[in-house]
C-alpha cells in the first residue's frame, strides 16, 4: 500500500479529471470490506472523477482504549500521512464487545480521533473532510461472535450516539445501520452466517451509501437527487442494472476482539 496517492497540480489538470482520495478507516467492516466497492460505485456514478479508495481497516479495531485500538494501529499512521480529501471512520462493533463497552470512553477516544485528524491535516495545511459512520446492526442467530457483543448497544446506543458526536465535531457521517435493515433487522440476505460481517450484498449497499454522500459532499451529486430512505436489495444483481445515479447504498465489516474471555476474528 503506497503512500503517495495524491498527483501534483500540473498532473492533475494535464488529465483534465478531478482526483480525489479517500482513505478508509475502521475495524474488520472496512479491513477487506466495503472500500473496494466504494472505488467500483464511485467511479460507476462520476467517471469523470479520478478516485482513489485505499483501505486502512484493522481487525478488531476499537475506538475505546483497548488492546486494539485503532489509534495505536499503524494503519492509522499510513492513514494520516497520505493526506487523503476524505477520510471516513467506521468503529463501535468491537466497542460493544461486553468486556469493552463504555459510553464515555467510546464518546472521548471517537472525538480523539477526530481531532487527532483534524490537527495532523491542519499542520500539513491538507485537512480532509471526515465522515463517522453508524456500524452496521448486529443480526443475533446463535452464532458464537455474536453473542459476544451487546445488541442492544449496536442496535440503539451506537445510532443515537455516532450522528450527534458527528454533529458536535462539525464532521459528516453516513449510516450504515439504516441501510442495512435498521433496528427491525430488515436485511438478513446482507449479513454473513455469524450475524456480524457483511457479505457481498451488504458490502455493496453500504458502499453505495458512502458513496452517496461523498459525491453529494464533492459537489457531483445534489441531495434532492439522494434516494431518502435506503434502498432495498434481495440480489447483486439489483444494482449491477439500475441507473448509476440512483445506486446507493453501504455496508461494513467487523471483527471482534478477545483478551483471555475476547476472542479476535476478521
Amino acid at each position: 500500500m503506497g503512500l503517495t496517492v495524491t498527483l501534483p497540480a500540473k498532473e492533475q489538470a494535464e488529465l483534465g479529471s478531478k482526483f480525489v482520495t479517500i482513505a478508509c478507516c475502521g475495524d474488520s467492516h472496512t479491513r477487506g470490506g466495503y472500500p473496494q466497492e466504494l472505488q467500483k460505485a464511485l467511479q460507476r456514478a462520476e467517471s469523470s472523477t479520478t478516485w482513489k479508495v485505499l483501505d486502512f481497516g484493522a481487525c478488531g479495531a476499537t475506538a475505546s482504549k483497548t488492546p486494539r485500538a485503532y489509534a495505536k494501529s499503524p494503519v492509522f499512521k499510513q492513514a494520516l500521512a497520505i493526506q487523503a480529501d476524505v477520510l471516513t471512520l467506521l468503529l463501535g462493533t468491537n466497542d460493544a464487545h461486553k468486556v469493552f463497552w463504555s459510553e464515555s470512553d467510546f464518546v472521548e477516544n471517537m472525538t480523539n480521533l477526530v481531532k487527532q485528524i483534524q490537527e495532523n491535516g491542519a499542520a500539513r495545511g491538507r485537512a480532509p473532510s471526515i465522515f463517522l459512520g453508524v456500524p452496521p446492526p448486529l443480526y443475533h442467530k446463535g452464532h458464537f461472535m455474536a453473542s459476544l457483543l451487546r445488541q442492544n448497544v449496536i442496535n440503539r446506543e451506537l445510532p443515537r450516539i455516532i450522528p450527534q458526536l458527528a454533529e458536535e465535531l462539525g464532521v459528516g457521517s453516513f449510516d450504515a445501520f439504516s441501510a442495512l435493515g435498521g433496528p427491525k433487522l430488515q436485511m438478513p440476505n446482507s449479513m454473513s452466517p455469524d450475524g456480524v460481517h457483511l457479505n457481498q450484498v451488504g458490502r455493496r449497499l453500504l458502499a453505495e451509501k458512502l458513496a452517496e454522500q461523498v459525491l453529494i459532499h464533492q459537489g457531483l451529486l445534489s441531495p434532492e437527487e439522494a434516494p431518502d430512505s435506503p434502498m432495498s436489495c434481495s440480489s447483486e444483481s439489483t444494482m449491477e442494472h439500475s441507473p448509476p445515479a440512483r445506486r446507493r447504498r453501504m455496508t461494513c465489516n467487523h471483527s471482534v476482539t478477545r483478551s483471555r474471555a475476547v476472542r479476535q476474528t476478521c
